[in-house]
């Protein structure tokens, strides 16, 4: 799991690892804003997919349509969580291959 490295970050990820849940920080070098515009062209190309039916989802499409570019929404916790995971994922030169662990179609693994 990561945790931004703030606040009550620290104390989480310890209480985290305490569980034996595996935690390591995230130590931010960009605003909100930037993180998000940087993880939109994943989504843009479709290699962001939201699960169709999912309960949480029509909070979280809110939450992702009313996020501000002037970095003043209110409620950004699972823009944030989102940017993070998508640039975790994929923004790192990866191939979704490798993220989804199968070989290309057509050939053997």
């Amino acid at each position: 799991m990561a945790v931004e490295e703030a606040a009550s970050g620290v104390t989480l990820i310890t209480e985290l690892r305490k569980r034996g849940i595996p935690a390591r920080g995230i130590v931010r070098v960009k605003d909100k804003v930037t993180r998000v515009m940087d993880v939109l062209p994943f989504q843009a190309t479709g290699m962001v997919w939201l699960p169709k039916g999912a309960p949480w989802l029509p909070g979280f499409e809110l939450e992702l349509a009313q996020f501000r570019k002037d970095g003043r929404s209110t409620k950004d916790d699972q823009v944030d969580a989102f940017a993070d995971g998508v640039q975790l994922i994929l923004g790192k030169g990866t191939s979704i291959l490798n993220v989804l662990g199968s070989a290309r179609p057509g050939r053997a693994a």
